[in-house]
């Protein structure tokens, strides 16, 4: 009984593990209405059909996700981030 229990475990954890980005298409760029300038990518996930969004803003230098609630420096570590959401 604990056997196949463990085993769909260690599937599912192995599955979330997998969830990251696979590639970068560029997206838009512009200013934002607070003259901040901005630079978008799309982020293609395995395992997601939809594409997620992280956005460059220049004043800061971090990539972030739209809602900015989460920013970093590195656009892997940001882009991860957004394919766990």
């Amino acid at each position: 009984m604990k056997k196949p229990l463990l085993t769909a475990l260690l599937l599912l954890g192995s599955a979330a593990a997998l969830a990251g980005p696979r590639s970068f298409v560029p997206g838009e760029s512009g200013t934002t209405p607070d003259g901040r300038a901005y630079e978008k990518k799309y982020v293609n996930c395995s395992g997601r059909a939809d594409q997620r969004e992280v956005v460059f803003f220049e004043d800061v230098k971090k990539w972030c996700l739209p809602d900015e609630s989460y920013c970093s420096r590195d656009l892997i570590r940001a882009a991860k981030k957004a394919c766990k959401r």
